[in-house]
């Protein structure tokens, strides 16, 4: 029974890898945290009713829209008004020109930047993937899998080895020096 596990161990299509831990942490895991925390914060933003503008002279949802895309403001001396007459809302009520108003960033780019993020995490892996070429896998050889042939082995160690020695100082141009 355990010759053919070992067996499908050795048959098992392996790919090489050239990422390790942190590079993991860096394209799945931050991009996938990034992408559900967007999620989450579009979910509460666009659905349902995230903001609730409150008019008699202009219809409903094109004020919502309004409301939801310029920044919201409150007024201060409404903030410990009672509510009821005049004021809506702690700080939501009727202002004069002379009055002072506080503006409040409104986050609804957050979902947006949120999403960016996550594929600014992910490019740097989509680009060496397309840009590799599998030129990792043919410098390898299959030297990276199991195999029973010492000569045919020592062989491709043998090239590889003449491949890292004539190509040596080949890369200096963009290497930090």
């Amino acid at each position: 029974m355990l010759k053919y596990v070992a067996a499908a161990k050795i048959l098992k299509k392996h790919n090489a890898q050239v990422d390790n831990a942190v590079f993991h942490l860096h394209y799945r895991v931050t991009f996938v945290v990034f992408l559900i925390s967007s999620a989450l914060v579009t979910a509460r933003e666009y659905i349902g009713n995230p903001i609730q503008c409150i008019s008699k002279a202009v219809p409903g949802n094109v004020l919502n829209t309004f409301c939801f895309i310029m920044s919201t403001f409150s007024v201060p001396r409404h903030w410990d008004a009672p509510l009821g007459d005049g004021v809506a809302y702690p700080g939501v009520g009727s202002h004069d020109d002379e009055d002072e108003i506080k503006y409040h960033a409104y986050y609804q780019w957050v979902p947006f930047v949120l999403v960016l993020q996550a594929i600014m995490f992910y490019i740097p892996r989509y680009l060496w993937k397309n840009m590799e070429g599998g030129l990792f896998t043919t410098i390898l050889a299959g030297l990276d899998k199991l195999t029973l042939d010492d000569s045919q082995r020592h062989k491709k160690h043998k090239i590889l080895s003449q491949y890292m020695i004539k190509h040596l100082h080949m890369h200096m141009n963009w290497a930090i020096r």
